[in-house]
C-alpha cells in the first residue's frame, strides 16, 4: 500500500526488510517502537502521525492577500500555507495549487487567499496511524494533510516528505542505496 505514494516499485522491496531489534534504538523519539516492530507494515501501524510532522506549520487567514500568502508559500512553509478560521483548517494552498492556478495567470489586485486555496482540505486526527494517513494520501493523490485535535483545531500537517525522511531515518543504507529513477540498474554507473 505504501509503495505506491513513496515511490511504487523502488520502495515495494523494503515492505519485506525486518527492523532488526538488536541495532540500538535511535535517540530521535519518532522511532521510539523500533524495537517492538517487526516490520515496516507494522511500524506503520503502531506509529501516529503527530510524532513526525511539522508542528508548526505555516497558516494564513481566509482575507490573507494573494501576495503574502506567496510569501508564506516561498518562506519556511513545508510547501503548503493551512488556511485557518479560529485555529481550524478550512482550506489548504500548496505548491501543486500554485503551479495549477497562479502560475502564468494574471489575478485582480485584492485577489484573497480564500479565492485560489484548496476548500475543506481531508484532515487526519493527530493520534491515527500512519498507515492510515499513507491510505489516504494515496487514494487521495495528497502531498500534505493537516492534522487536527479533537476540538477541530490544526495541530500540525504531515508531508510526504515527512513519511520518506522518517522511512529513510530506518533504511538509511537501503534507501540511500536505491537505483536513481524506476527503471534504474544498479550494477551499471549512471549515465553508462
Amino acid at each position: 500500500m505504501f509503495s505506491e505514494i513513496l515511490g511504487g516499485r523502488r520502495l515495494r522491496s523494503l515492505a519485506r526488510l525486518t527492523v532488526k531489534p538488536a541495532v540500538p534504538p535511535r535517540a530521535n523519539p519518532m522511532q521510539s517502537r523500533i524495537a517492538e516492530a517487526q516490520s515496516v507494515e507494522e511500524v506503520f501501524r503502531k506509529e501516529r502521525v503527530g510524532a513526525l510532522c511539522r508542528a508548526r506549520p505555516a497558516t494564513a487567514l481566509a482575507e490573507t492577500p494573494l501576495a503574502a500568502l506567496l510569501e508564506l508559500l516561498r518562506g519556511d512553509s513545508g510547501g503548503c500555507v493551512v488556511i485557518v478560521r479560529n485555529r481550524a483548517p478550512i482550506g489548504i494552498f500548496t505548491e501543486r495549487d500554485y503551479l495549477d492556478k497562479i502560475a502564468g495567470n494574471a489575478y485582480p489586485t485584492g485577489t484573497t487567499a480564500g479565492a485560489v486555496m484548496t476548500t475543506s482540505p481531508r484532515m487526519l486526527s493527530f493520534d491515527q496511524s500512519l498507515d492510515e494517513a499513507i491510505q489516504l494520501m494515496t487514494d487521495g493523490g495528497y502531498r500534505h494533510l493537516p492534522l487536527v485535535d479533537v476540538q477541530g483545531q490544526l495541530m500540525g500537517v504531515l508531508s510526504v516528505r515527512d513519511i520518506i525522511s522518517y522511512l529513510a531515518a530506518f533504511f538509511p543504507v537501503e534507501v540511500m542505496n536505491l537505483p536513481p529513477s524506476l527503471g534504474g540498474d544498479a550494477t551499471r554507473r549512471e549515465g553508462e
